[in-house]
């Protein structure tokens, strides 16, 4: 929503003005001038006298005078320090300022500013000066004359001109009383805890600093609506404030910035400037603003000169200014100084919220009537919770009451976003650098959602588009997300970064193909409609990108079809069964996905030299390339999948992709893995896992100098690993053996000195490990969960950061030189009294207590955990929580709780406590 300028929202004041001064000074003086001055300017304005002080402290009126002004006026004079009514209204002024916003005027008559802000000289405030006060009441009237003492405001002396600062004062008072308050949002739902977010950011910040604080997200996602919020909550608390809206259209228009820069002048110091060029205009910003606190607001920058030319660095504003930001290019930003920026992106809007907020604009409730609830709940995750999209809908359908438009819209939603969220989202399309650009973006939406990043990345190279550098433009201007993800593999979790949009992002992407010729399909760009690409392919029509093809629909397509789409780069044909000739699938093809392949042998003239990614899982052919020439090759290829292929019994041969880097096998049932598989030198991530016909591994994958990940996870058949592992040294990172009946670990696995991975959780026929483990530095992270049945467990690692037992027999390894270590998980492990394996691990953090879960039987005696401190430690059979946190004593018996709340029958004492640090053992257990 844009800010509208409008009435001023009600207020209580009573008077415009307060005016703090010491009668005996001023009274009759410069005070009577500055009163007379103000009413002559239609400012209501309050001056105090004797007869409203009644007793020892402020009086009702005076109390209400104070709290009801919009602006006080402090005149410190030679005497002020004397009187103790100027420092308790002084002091109620400063509190109104800190709750209500109140703006103060501070006027240092005659008297120097840092003896007020120090209270030295006249303005010394001690018991000898003021015997009859209460020591807090000294202490609040020092603090007040400190906090006014550092605000800027007027210094007068001798030889100064009164009439001038007079005049200074009632033309800046007229323009803080006259400042009128955006509009508010209609329906601030879900905005409060948003502003509040913000507020906290800019509060986190020495007050006397500049801060520059960036509003960044996708178009409709509410930066105006909270910066708007922000300011009307805070602007009174500046001498100056601004808001700029629509700056990059602005900006975009003849002579743009120099109207801004004007409009921003004009705006704070309500008087018109002409300014001839941007270089003259920054110069009068940075030279007129320069002392003075500002909270200016500039809204939807596009582009950093428009921030160059409007706020060049932190020394065009005073001490204290705030410079809020929005933006959907979280490029504009980057230009400001990391230590003196910060940068808040909103949320979406959670499902609760968006019905809350559709259903204020559709029906003027909180939530819709009970027979429109279910085609409401069906709109609202149509938005992706964008508040913009929300508010269109809303609007839009509250003119119609017939729940058949209501349905209508629903199934049109379904397909292409409203033409109003369209044309809001679609500024940042249009404003990308170029068309490779947009060829990425709309690349993404229509096909990439959900992909791993590396992955996509080597397509987009592939087509020659530099895409590392053009992704980070993406993710900067709101149009691409990079997430990461957590994939688990075997016990091991790891991170995925995979691309990902918001819907109504990729809605609008899709709409842009769409609208590039709404009535031939063959002229579209990309397809991913089963409907449309039918209809294309059936023509042989020339599209850059066809989507997948539902795989239930069993369609026979001959492959003479494609050779009318020379500039195809990307087809998913998943579930179809291809006829003919794979020459004729074009040169420019870079991405075939074909899973679900029905044939049962692949057929011999199946390669493409310009091939990037290849995907054919949950294929059903039993042969692969076994039968290739050396000439036909996959030159290209980078990635190829062939996951659960399960009547794949034979290893294809690898002799054919020579630039391989990504290989998928896990799920099949190869029995071995041809001896070809060492030639692939640029391979740096082979997933075996699930493979349960597998083996043995033959010795030339100790060859792969690039491999970094190694999965064999589940690969129940498989009983050793290559005496040669360890020539894998200088490239193996992750080696993840879980589920395997591996017996024992080769010694050449202690060579592998980049590895930071070793998982061997339920490795039952484990029974060795080797002695050299000790010198892998960069080893991390070791698993050994499982009925294991190591004779002798090591010395481990200092390095590492998560340990896991699993049912082990208890010659546990002495753990005192593992300084890093973070996680230390135990599972059914029950330790002898002499044995001290958990003594000396340092504690990195402080929490209530560290152990929310312990096992069913386990037995340490307090007194060896005095010597070392934990971070985490898992003692874990089940999910069972400690009933309550609080102190607890040695003997005790407590009930614990198990993950659903419910008291559980075993009941546990307490065998060692300190005030950070809890261990239990069960009551049966002894």
């Amino acid at each position: 929503m844009e800010p509208q300028v409008g009435s001023s929202s009600s207020s209580s004041s009573s008077y415009d003005v307060f005016i703090n001064f010491r009668g005996e000074d001023t009274r009759n003086t410069f005070v009577g001038h500055l009163y007379r001055a103000l009413k002559d300017s239609g400012i209501h304005v309050f001056v105090d006298s004797k007869d409203l002080w009644k007793g020892e402290n402020i009086g009702p009126e005076l109390l209400r005078a104070i709290k009801g002004s919009k602006l006080s006026i402090a005149l410190l004079s030679e005497r002020y320090a004397e009187s103790r009514w100027c420092l308790l209204e002084l002091s109620q002024m400063l509190e109104c300022h800190r709750i209500n916003g109140q703006i103060i005027f501070p006027i240092f008559f005659k008297v120097n500013p840092s003896d007020v802000k120090n209270q030295t000289g006249n303005f010394e405030i001690s018991p000898q000066k003021h015997g009859k006060e209460k020591p807090q009441t000294l202490d609040t009237w020092k603090e007040a004359l400190r906090e006014v003492g550092v605000k800027s405001g007027w210094v007068f002396n001798d030889g100064n001109d009164e009439a001038e600062l007079v005049e200074g004062i009632v033309q800046d008072a007229s323009i803080r009383l006259n400042r009128v308050p955006l509009i508010d949002v209609k329906y601030p739902t879900g905005l409060e805890s948003r502003v509040e977010s913000v507020l906290t950011l800019l509060s986190n910040t020495n007050s006397k600093d500049v801060l520059f604080l960036g509003i960044w997200g996708l178009g409709g996602i509410g930066k105006t609506t909270i910066a708007t919020t922000v300011y009307n909550r805070i602007c009174g608390k500046f001498s100056k404030s601004c808001f700029l809206n629509d700056i990059g259209d602005t900006a975009s228009q003849l002579n743009g910035i120099d109207c801004l820069q004007q409009k921003l002048l004009c705006n704070v110091f309500n008087n018109e400037m002409k300014i001839y060029n941007p270089k003259q205009g920054s110069r009068l910003i940075k030279e007129r603003l320069g002392k003075i606190d500002i909270l200016l607001i500039l809204d939807d920058v596009s582009h950093h000169t428009q921030l160059d030319a409007l706020a060049g660095d932190i020394n065009w504003f005073g001490p204290g200014s705030r410079i809020i930001i929005t933006t959907r290019d979280q490029g504009t930003l980057c230009r400001i100084p990391e230590n003196d920026r910060k940068v808040y992106e909103p949320k979406e809007l959670n499902i609760k919220e968006s019905l809350q907020l559709f259903s204020s604009y559709a029906f003027s409730m909180n939530k819709p009537p009970e027979d429109y609830m279910q085609v409401s709940n069906d709109i609202i995750h149509t938005t992706g919770g964008l508040p913009l999209a929300l508010e269109v809908l809303g609007s839009y359908l509250s003119m119609e009451k017939e729940k058949e438009v209501w349905q209508s819209m629903l199934r049109k939603l379904k397909q292409v976003p409203h033409d109003d969220v369209y044309g809001k989202l679609k500024i940042s399309y249009d404003k990308l650098h170029d068309n490779i650009e947009k060829a990425m973006f709309l690349d993404a939406a229509c096909c990439f959602i959900g992909y791993e990043e590396e992955i996509v990345i080597s397509i987009w190279e592939a087509c020659g588009y530099e895409p590392r550098f053009r992704l980070e433009v993406l993710k900067k201007k709101s149009l691409l997300k990079i997430n990461e993800q957590k994939v688990r593999t075997g016990t091991y979790i790891r991170k995925s970064k995979v691309l990902l949009m918001h819907d109504q992002i990729r809605d609008m992407g899709r709409q842009i193909v769409n609208n590039q010729n709404p009535t031939k399909l063959g002229k579209h760009s990309r397809l991913w409609s089963y409907d449309n690409i039918m209809k294309v392919l059936s023509g042989g029509k020339g599209n850059e990108m066809v989507g997948a093809l539902p795989r239930s629909k069993n369609h026979i397509l001959n492959t003479k079809i494609f050779k009318k789409m020379p500039n195809l780069r990307l087809l998913r044909v998943d579930g179809v069964t291809l006829e003919g000739n794979f020459q004729c699938l074009p040169s420019t093809l870079r991405f075939l996905s074909w899973c679900y392949c029905p044939l049962e042998e692949l057929p011999t003239n199946f390669y493409h030299e310009e091939i990037v990614m290849l995907d054919l899982s949950h294929g059903y052919f039993k042969l692969a390339w076994n039968n290739c020439l050396e000439n036909k090759v996959f030159q290209q290829l980078k990635v190829l999948k062939l996951s659960n292929c399960v009547k794949l019994f034979e290893s294809p041969n690898f002799s054919g992709f020579p630039c391989l880097e990504r290989l998928y096998l896990d799920g099949c049932s190869l029995v071995n893995l041809h001896e070809s598989i060492g030639k692939l030198q640029q391979l740096v991530y082979l997933n075996l896992g699930f493979c349960i016909s597998l083996k043995k591994l033959p010795n030339s994958i100790c060859r792969l100098s690039s491999l970094q990940k190694l999965i064999l996870s589940h690969c129940i058949l498989l009983t050793e690993l290559p005496k040669s592992i360890g020539d894998l040294k200088e490239s193996l990172v992750e080696l993840l053996l879980d589920y395997t009946n591996i017996k024992a670990l080769p010694d050449g696995v202690g060579l592998l000195k980049k590895l930071e991975v070793l998982d061997l959780s339920h490795c039952f026929s484990l029974v060795d490990l080797p002695r050299s483990l000790e010198n892998m530095t960069y080893l991390r992270y070791i698993l050994l969960s499982g009925r294991a049945k190591l004779r002798y467990i090591p010395k481990l690692p200092s390095n590492l950061i998560e340990l896991r037992f699993c049912e082990l027999l208890s010659s546990l390894t002495d753990l005192r030189n593992m300084k890093r270590l973070e996680i230390l998980w135990l599972k059914n492990l029950c330790v002898k009294e002499e044995q001290q394996f958990i003594r000396g691990i340092v504690r990195k953090s402080y929490g209530e207590f560290n152990l929310m879960a312990l096992a069913c039987q386990i037995c340490v005696h307090y007194s060896w955990l005095m010597h070392g401190q934990f971070f985490k430690l898992m003692i874990d059979r089940s999910s069972l929580v400690l009933s309550s946190q609080r102190e607890h004593v040695l003997g005790e018996t407590i009930n614990v709780k198990d993950k659903f709340g419910y008291v559980c029958r075993r009941e546990m004492k307490v065998i060692f406590v300190n005030t950070r640090f809890l261990m239990m053992r069960s009551v049966a257990g002894g």
